[in-house]
């Protein structure tokens, strides 16, 4: 008779995704901290609906694979430049300063010096998935921090080569024969993944491409995935890191858009196994009679990394606010400590009890990420707030946004416009208002991104266009226009008030990320509110209409009704 004791669990564990998904959108709160919250419940220390199962552990195995797959597809190297002079030290920083901190983890808990050190390197890593899903909610990926925080992400993840190399040659008679011996293993599977993926894969790819048939590639990418990860198991690494240089070796080739299109859905199905099946590894009694020894855990995770992260991006020139917000991005514990856990549990290092701390303090760090992320910016104003009405003499150490070079008074400007923002909607705003002849000024939080209008005669503000000061520099008093060309809803928001007190008659258009964001802006009562998407869905309807030979009334009056239904 066949064995359907894995179509069960898989059943369930699906249930368990469905249920505690759908509860988390309810809640408008990410659909991963419905995963966690799901297998919590379910898993076998709770409901116990779910049984704990190797093959269940296995196929999460495969989700990470392929979540980390598709992370690699979407490295880009030229962000990772972009920001290098702020990330590459300051990863490496943040991991060792996050492992020193653990040693206090050898007299709150009793643990070696060996212990502490995997302790140490568990929480220094930080959750790629979750954050980036986490700013993608919240229209956020594209700012500056949001930049900043994946770019930190990526190169921890590209860390943790090493650092499994190290971890994997402890334990053995000669530490240094090991670890050697681990170095070369990982450089000869890197000198073979470049090979492959400059030379033969792309080949391949392309004459599988031209076959015309879907179905082939498909399985072509799944084969390539679960292959390299496979391989690189064989070479003593982990099977998830070998789906990201998976993704890292097709990145650059002109397929790669093709294959995570292909691939996209099949890895969020097996992404969804490994969140519940992180909730299915600790119980909720036990999280409940260990609480203290987790909130210890988190505290010596979250503190260092926000501080260490906030501080350099700090130095670096970037706004209090801007650094602030890509430390908060990092204090959860990443998918990449799961496997350092399971590298000192085999190692010996790692007891059971100690397994499930780090697993209580991973989950609920991951479950509360969203609400940080969501309420950042939020929480950098009420910071602010209280510095400036209970102890204003500190407020000139951080809270300036003064720098040399930009804008230190009023901007002398009459009836001119606003641009809040120089990302690429700033940007070619701000060349229409030049070419246009229309006085204007622009604000930013990134500080480079103000070079290049200053240095064709714009005045530049470098601040937050939430801050009254800002506001005054701009001259928002006399503004007949702002525009608030940035994504972030919630800081959108906080400037339209700030600018409703300073000047309630200038009129405001504000871009919004998605449709529920349209209607929040609407509510406000502000004269414009523009989504760039629906914006050129109009354009290519209008340009379509036109070479269908549509009449030019009907056209106009086909957008009118679409823009009426769009905004309500």
């Amino acid at each position: 008779m066949v064995d359907l004791t894995l179509a069960f669990d898989l059943v369930f564990v699906l249930a368990a995704a469905f249920v505690g998904g759908a509860v988390a959108t309810v809640f408008r709160q990410p659909a991963i901290t419905g995963y966690l919250l799901g297998g919590l419940l379910f898993g076998p220390q709770a409901l116990g609906l779910i049984r704990e199962s190797a093959d269940i552990k296995t196929l999460a195995e495969v989700g990470v694979a392929f979540l980390m797959f598709t992370v690699g597809l979407e490295f880009s190297l030229s962000r990772i430049r972009e920001q290098s002079r702020v990330v590459i030290l300051g990863v490496v920083l943040q991991i060792a300063v996050s492992t020193l901190a653990a040693l206090l983890l050898t007299g709150i808990l009793g643990l070696s010096v060996g212990q502490a050190l995997f302790f140490g390197l568990m929480l220094g890593f930080s959750s790629t998935a979750v954050v980036i899903k986490s700013l993608l909610s919240v229209g956020e990926l594209e700012t500056t921090h949001g930049k900043l925080a994946s770019s930190w992400l990526i190169l921890q993840d590209l860390a943790v080569l090493p650092v499994l190399i190290m971890l994997s040659s402890f334990g053995g008679d000669n530490l240094i024969l090991d670890l050697g011996s681990g170095i070369l293993r990982a450089a000869l599977f890197l000198v073979v993944a470049v090979f492959l993926g400059t030379r033969v894969v792309p080949r391949i790819l392309g004459q599988i491409a031209a076959s015309g048939s879907r179905e082939i590639f498909i399985l072509a990418a799944m084969i390539l995935v679960l292959g390299i990860a496979f391989i690189t198991r064989q070479f003593g690494l982990s099977f998830a890191l070998g789906g990201f240089l998976a993704g890292l070796i097709i990145s650059e080739s002109e397929f790669s858009e093709q294959v995570f299109a292909d691939v996209k859905n099949v890895r969020d199905l097996f992404a969804t196994l490994f969140f519940v099946s992180i909730g299915m590894l600790v119980g909720p009694l036990f999280i409940l009679q260990n609480l203290p020894g987790i909130l210890a855990i988190l505290l010596v995770m979250a503190l260092p990394k926000l501080l260490i992260v906030t501080g350099w991006v700090y130095r670096f020139g970037y706004h209090l606010k801007t650094a602030i917000l890509t430390g908060i991005a990092m204090i959860q514990i990443g998918e990449f400590s799961f496997i350092v856990a399971n590298v000192g549990v085999e190692k010996g290092f790692i007891n059971g009890d100690q397994y499930q701390l780090i697993l209580g303090a991973a989950l609920f760090s991951l479950v509360i990420t969203p609400f940080w992320v969501e309420n950042a910016t939020k929480g950098y104003h009420l910071l602010k707030d209280f510095v400036l009405t209970k102890i204003p003499r500190y407020q000139h150490l951080f809270f300036t946004s003064k720098i040399p070079g930009m804008v230190e008074s009023e901007v002398s400007l009459d009836g001119h416009v606003v641009v809040v923002g120089y990302g690429r909607v700033g940007r070619y705003l701000s060349h229409a208002l030049m070419a246009a002849k229309i006085p204007h000024v622009v604000s930013d939080l990134d500080p480079k991104r103000l070079l290049e209008p200053q240095s064709k005669g714009v005045p530049v503000v470098y601040g937050d266009a939430a801050e009254e000061e800002i506001l005054e520099l701009m001259g928002v008093r006399r503004a007949k226009a702002i525009a608030i060309t940035h994504g972030d809803l919630v800081a959108t928001k906080l400037a339209i008030h700030r600018i409703r007190a300073v000047n309630p008659n200038v009129k405001i258009l504000a871009r919004a990320s998605a449709d529920g964001d349209v209607l929040d802006l609407r509510s406000m009562a502000i004269y414009r509110v523009v989504q760039p998407e629906f914006e050129a869905s109009l354009t290519m309807t209008h340009k379509v209409l036109d070479f269908m030979n549509t009449p030019k009334a009907e056209t106009e009056d086909l957008l009118r009704r679409l823009r009426r239904e769009h905004h309500g």
